[in-house]
């Protein structure tokens, strides 16, 4: 999967949100290069100093070492790898699944105080029309979300 080299912005948006589609190394890249522009931008900040004039550690240190950590030539002991916490490939943007289940929230509510029949069915075929999936697909991502296992 191509690298979208360059496109993410700074920790305004979410890091996942723009790093869905990235393999863990082209993710772990954009992130390195995220972090080495928050170290500029953040060492043209005076340093905080406390009543005795001391500098006070602050986070570019914390940044500093982030970012070697996450350098595959950097030369501190320690490594960090970005890994997926799930198993398998995403199919749906996290963004998306995560509209999906507020959407679905909302409107069994909604649907419950119309004492509506079925509300959950009737939820998750809308959203399967309105998302174009399957209700099966759209079951999963709430099912995922909401961090139930299923009973055996």
């Amino acid at each position: 999967m191509k690298a979208r080299e360059g496109n993410l912005q700074p920790f305004e948006v979410p890091f996942e949100e723009q790093s869905d589609e990235l393999s863990a190394a082209d993710a772990q890249h954009e992130l390195l290069k995220l972090v080495r522009n928050e170290v500029e931008r953040a060492r043209r900040i005076p340093p905080l100093v406390d009543e005795d004039d001391r500098p006070v550690p602050g986070f570019v240190s914390v940044l500093w070492e982030i970012e070697c950590m996450l350098n595959p030539k950097g030369g501190s002991f320690w490594k960090l790898e970005l890994k997926q916490r799930r198993r398998g490939k995403r199919r749906v943007p996290a963004a998306t699944a995560e509209s999906i289940c507020v959407d679905h929230h909302f409107r069994v509510e909604e649907l419950y105080e119309q004492k509506t029949r079925a509300p959950h069915k009737t939820t998750i075929g809308e959203l399967a029309k309105e998302y174009g999936m399957t209700d099966m697909a759209i079951r999963e991502i709430i099912r995922r979300k909401s961090g139930k296992k299923r009973k055996r």
